[in-house]
């Protein structure tokens, strides 16, 4: 298995071609997306918080993804698998405390008057 960050590089080498042929293609709203993208990169490498890689996996990408209108799910797929792959499981959430009916609450004004 490759190591997280020589995925991250290869994202971002195929993201500056792809962003190279939408600016010579004229498609400047493509252009502009994939530079956004690119623009996430280099903040992930050498990071070592999980959370801040599942954020860009489970948001950013996402984001991208609908700024791009899915046309960069071909080429980033494989690179977003291999990284998916490096990450460890997800934690389970932790369950909240259980409350028996609704909570009341009471907001009190200035003066400490309800």
């Amino acid at each position: 298995m490759r190591d997280r960050d020589g995925i991250y590089q290869d994202i971002l080498t195929c993201g500056r071609k792809r962003a190279e042929e939408a600016w010579l293609r004229g498609n400047k709203a493509l252009a502009t997306a994939e530079k956004a993208h690119l623009a996430l990169i280099p903040g992930l490498l050498h990071c070592d918080d999980v959370r801040r890689h599942r954020h860009y996996l489970d948001v950013d990408r996402f984001r991208f993804l609908r700024n791009c209108k899915h046309a960069a799910s071909a080429d980033f797929n494989p690179l977003w698998t291999e990284l998916i792959a490096t990450l460890p499981p997800p934690v389970e959430d932790i369950p909240l405390a259980n409350i028996a009916g609704p909570v009341k609450l009471r907001y009190l004004g200035r003066d400490g008057s309800s």
